[in-house]
């Protein structure tokens, strides 16, 4: 029999004929099949993780870096479900992914058969959109349904469920299953976005002319729909400073003058405050980048957003437009003068920024001798600047991930600093640096990581060995959980309960798993590594000693910005 003409060969053959050239994943008994046709195949390579999660994770980099799905073929129970926290993210952060899970046939399902689930109970909350393969014949169709969900608005995790024995299944045994035809369609974006009501945007025009001191607040919204030209053309014409939310940073180069950066930065919330009028575009308000719903923001806010349900949350508005974010930026950008003059909130915005540039200063004239440990926020600007503007960089949801929204580490780029933003998860920049590293090849990529981080996914490291990924991964090793560790200190009366590591070197587990790893001892070791990041001809790990206490302060900043 001819391996092609069976249902594996159909899901192999849809997949290339789509364009997908890397398969995420861990083979297993039931997709031995499927990855038995990928031996040396011309157009898709199987990117093999140690863990599915990381599977997950770098798929999700992958989308995030290339544009495109990032495509994971998993098989059932334990397969699906490591990769489980992977697709809550995908799903948190808008971020497209084909989950192409193999199932157990409905005649084993409760049988105690090997990874016997319900898998598609189980993902259901997890992705935007399912499709249970009922025959082998309609796998093709299925793959092409399903890679279109992915990327059609608003892009998303798509679940592929197909019964391992289908795999096996001569595509000549049996016709198309009803309904196959249909699933051929693609789901298809909208082009340009959904149209915006003249009658909102009327509203909303009135209101920014009458503003004194307008805002504009950028979500990744803006950056899905390409409209930052027009997000600081708008805020070039009306003098408003720009806040963005962790996700959108670079949708407006934070070192243009009308950049006030995120919530979190220094100042920020007191800017906020002047506002008389805010203007929001493609933005859920999470509450991380928010800091717990404390940002500052004024009555009269105006929120443009594809989804409406999303109006409604968080922050109520004076104005709420349903429609695309770069639709709505274009037609303000017709009827409001080329340029009004500098307002009153562009004048406070700039002195914010020289008071910025004035501390940063004074920070890296006292910190450029210090270290080993060396102060976060030091290693942090260094890196930054041995990096080229359009670097990858990568992090999660832990302390060092906060030293990436300080002033002195600016985004230029939209799309450059890839962070799980809702989920905040924990080990999820190794993974999604090795996905972004094949997605946008030639580009510097940099996984910025917790020790405590790093630990959840060190197998992943070996898998940025055997592929030879050139990308680093700078360590911020503190011994500890220091998020956690801050609130003990501040709530706890010092009371730290499960938040203290303990010393690993892990220059040299990175060894050990097939890395180049190198211990950082001194600032100019620190300097010429990183140099040697923004080019990197192979993996490389550094695991630099870092001062816990810091944070402290840092912490104390920003929850008093939030308040």
């Amino acid at each position: 029999m001819d391996p092609t003409r069976t249902g594996a060969g159909a899901l192999i053959e849809a997949l290339a004929a789509l364009g997908v050239t890397h398969l995420f994943g861990i083979p297993g008994v039931h997709t031995l099949l499927p990855y038995d046709l990928l031996h040396a195949h011309p157009t898709i390579r199987p990117v093999v993780t140690r863990h599915e999660g990381g599977a997950g994770f770098a798929a999700d980099g992958y989308a995030r870096a290339s544009g495109r799905p990032g495509v994971c073929l998993l098989v059932p129970g334990p397969g699906a479900t490591n990769a489980a926290t992977a697709a809550l993210v995908a799903r948190s952060d808008g971020v497209p992914l084909v989950l192409v899970t193999a199932a157990v046939p409905a005649a084993l399902l409760g049988r105690y058969a090997v990874h016997d689930l319900d898998l598609d109970a189980f993902c259901r909350p997890l992705v935007k959109a399912q499709r249970a393969v009922a025959g082998a014949g309609e796998i093709a169709s299925a793959a092409r349904w399903a890679y279109a969900t992915a990327q059609a608005e608003p892009p998303g995790p798509v679940q592929l469920s197909i019964p391992y024995d289908l795999f096996a299944r001569p595509l000549t045994a049996e016709r198309d299953v009803d309904g196959a035809a249909a699933l051929d369609s693609p789901v298809q974006g909208d082009g340009d976005g959904p149209a915006v009501s003249a009658t909102g945007l009327e509203r909303a025009l009135a209101l920014l002319r009458e503003a004194r001191a307008p805002l504009l607040y950028a979500g990744y919204g803006v950056v899905r729909a390409g409209a930052g030209a027009a997000l600081l053309a708008l805020a070039e014409a009306i003098g408003a400073p720009v806040l963005t939310s962790n996700k959108a940073r670079g949708v407006i180069p934070e070192d243009h003058p009308l950049a006030a950066g995120i919530p979190s930065m220094a100042g920020a919330a007191a800017l906020a405050r002047q506002a008389d009028a805010c203007l929001a575009l493609g933005t859920h308000f999470n509450e991380y980048t928010t800091l717990g719903w404390k940002t500052p923001l004024p009555a009269r806010l105006i929120r443009v957003d594809r989804d409406p349900a999303v109006l409604a949350q968080n922050y109520p508005a004076e104005v709420a437009i349903a429609g695309d974010a770069g639709r709505a930026l274009d037609w303000l950008l017709e009827r409001l003068p080329e340029r009004r003059g500098e307002s009153a909130l562009a004048a406070a915005s700039a002195a914010l920024r020289e008071r910025r540039r004035s501390d940063l200063a004074d920070f890296l004239a006292r910190a450029a001798t210090g270290g080993p440990p060396f102060h976060p926020r030091f290693v942090a600007h260094l890196l930054r600047r041995a990096l080229p503007p359009d670097a990858l960089l990568t992090s999660d949801g832990s302390a060092t991930e906060s030293w990436l929204y300080e002033p002195g580490f600016a985004v230029t780029r939209p799309g450059s600093l890839l962070v799980p933003e809702v989920q905040q998860t924990m080990g999820y920049a190794v993974g999604a640096a090795l996905g972004a590293a094949l997605g946008a090849p030639g580009r510097a990529v940099v996984a910025v990581v917790g020790d405590g981080s790093l630990a959840m996914t060190l197998g992943e490291l070996a898998t940025i060995a055997a592929e030879r990924a050139p990308l680093t991964v700078a360590v911020f090793n503190d011994g500890c959980y220091n998020a956690l560790r801050v609130r003990q200190e501040a709530a706890h009366e010092r009371r730290y309960v499960g938040t203290q590591l303990g010393a690993v070197d892990f220059a040299q587990v990175a060894r050990g798993l097939g890395l180049r790893g190198e211990r950082i001892a001194s600032v100019e070791q620190l300097r010429a590594r990183f140099a040697e990041a923004a080019a990197p001809r192979g993996p490389l790990l550094l695991d630099i000693p870092i001062d816990p206490a810091p944070l402290s302060e840092r912490y104390a900043a920003v929850i008093e910005a939030g308040g």
